[in-house]
């Protein structure tokens, strides 16, 4: 397992630094527009936007607004001070909200916490990627994602009834637990190739009665080196059966040398699938 999610981890500092690179040129480019038009810019040359995450504080954010001062024509990506984001889609509010949880071991995130934000805020979905602490255990991890949950649920642009929540690999399994939490808070759950979080998984599964919410799982057919994650997800689709909820399991074909790397970022095999499940929130 450290093997992959280290070799994720070198990747994805990549792909950040090719991204920073690319929004520095639409960065420049906006100053001028914006000094024309008499908005302020911060240092990084952002232009700062309302309607911020409950609690955090911002470390910048970007938009666009329209010419009278209105919604912003262009989804908001907003980090926060821990190293989440939050992205605000286009248009008017309020706006269904989604919560991605990461996975990742230690100093390795597993998952692409600012991609995947945009691409919710993209959809039309208020989002949050929490940045959970850069631990081996777990221990404490639960509380922050209820606290991520509850923020977001509380946002100014969001509808507290209608949320979801996303967790790849052990973000899977947190997602898992918290909905079961406060099942009443979540109505439609995603679980990409959950982990088994040593024994929490499986004690997990003994009691789903408290689910509310539709779960889709996803993997794909060759995650089966970091764990058996094919089995995992299918054990997590017959525990749900069997307490009678409403659950969907799809498996994908083998993707590259690592199923478990396709869902290290958005990708065009699986994303519709996610946001056909999340339509109708």
């Amino acid at each position: 397992m450290e093997r992959h999610e280290n070799e994720f981890g070198l990747r994805s500092k990549d792909r950040r630094h090719a991204k920073a690179a690319a929004c520095c040129v639409m960065l420049i480019a906006s100053i001028g527009a914006l000094a024309c038009s008499g908005n302020s810019a911060d240092p990084s040359g952002a232009t700062a936007t309302g309607g911020g995450a409950a609690g955090g504080g911002a470390a910048h954010s970007a938009a666009t607004t329209s010419s009278m001062g209105g919604s912003p024509t262009t989804p908001t990506v907003e980090q926060l001070d821990d190293g989440s984001f939050v992205c605000r889609p286009a248009g008017a509010a309020p706006f269904p909200a989604v919560l991605y949880n990461h996975g990742g071991l230690g100093n390795a995130v597993g998952g692409d916490l600012e991609g995947t934000c945009l691409a919710l805020a993209e959809a039309g979905y208020l989002a949050r990627s929490e940045q959970r602490p850069l631990t081996t255990s777990l221990a404490g991890h639960l509380p922050e994602v209820l606290t991520a949950l509850d923020e977001l649920r509380a946002h100014d642009d969001a509808v507290p009834a209608r949320a979801a929540i996303i967790g790849f690999s052990r973000g899977g399994l947190l997602t898992l637990q918290a909905t079961l939490t406060q099942p009443a808070d979540v109505q439609k759950v995603v679980l990409m190739a959950p982990a088994h979080g040593k024994d929490a998984l499986a004690n997990t599964l003994q009691d789903v009665s408290a689910m509310q919410a539709s779960v889709l799982t996803l993997v794909s057919s060759n995650d089966v080196y970091q764990a058996d994650h094919v089995q995992l997800a299918q054990d997590v689709h017959d525990a749900l059966l069997a307490a009678k909820k409403d659950s969907t399991l799809k498996t994908y074909p083998e993707f590259e040398t690592d199923g478990h790397e396709l869902f290290f970022e958005v990708r065009d095999i699986y994303w519709p699938d996610v946001l056909d499940f999340l339509d109708g929130l």
